[in-house]
């Protein structure tokens, strides 16, 4: 075939269609990977039952804190503290979403301002 060719554009048949492709495949495995351990040590599917957000929270924030701090790896585990700070926002996410779980959250809404994030509230 000609490498100068054009093809004709396709019909859009997309329109009002879930994207999928955008998301990072690649990463999924070692999501599992981490799911997988968590199943281990906590029985399977035992987050899907709910529990305070802030169960949630709490690990996640330390997960990102680690990670920040420069430590990369979970010794537990032998993952990286994103994968498991992911699997809790995952969580957290699911509980939203569906309403499972405590909203157990502090509420910090008249000290959280624009010079955290720079949106206004």
């Amino acid at each position: 075939m000609d490498p100068t060719h054009q093809f004709k554009k396709p019909v859009k048949l997309q329109e009002g269609k879930r994207s999928l492709f955008r998301f990072p495949y690649d990463i999924l495995p070692d999501i599992c990977d981490v799911l997988n351990q968590g199943a281990l040590k906590h029985d399977d599917h035992n987050w899907r039952q709910g529990c305070g957000y802030t169960e949630l929270l709490d690990p996640a924030l330390r997960h990102l804190l680690a990670w920040a701090c420069g430590d990369s790896t979970d010794r537990e585990s032998g993952k990286s503290h994103l994968l498991h700070a992911i699997c809790c926002l995952l969580f957290l996410a699911v509980y939203e979403k569906t309403g499972t779980g405590v909203d157990d959250r502090f509420s910090c809404v008249k000290f959280y301002n624009d010079s955290w994030t720079g949106i206004d509230r």
